[in-house]
């Protein structure tokens, strides 16, 4: 699984190993620009099995605020 960061921090990558019908949790840190200005800012996060990826969506959602 992928982060991806779009320039405004590192891309952050994970191995994860898990059954169709499980789950699992990772604690992470992202260190957002100082001056980032207020939006919304949504972060796609991609997940490959092998060499096919996967198509759910999945993302981080962060609010800025004035």
């Amino acid at each position: 699984m992928t982060l991806e960061g779009r320039g405004l921090f590192p891309d952050q990558t994970w191995e994860v190993e898990i059954a169709g019908k499980d789950s699992v949790r990772k604690d992470f840190t992202v260190r957002l620009p100082e001056k980032l200005r207020s939006a919304r800012h949504v972060f796609a996060v991609t997940s490959v099995d092998g060499d096919a990826i996967d198509g759910s969506d999945a993302f981080l959602a962060v609010d800025i605020g004035p």
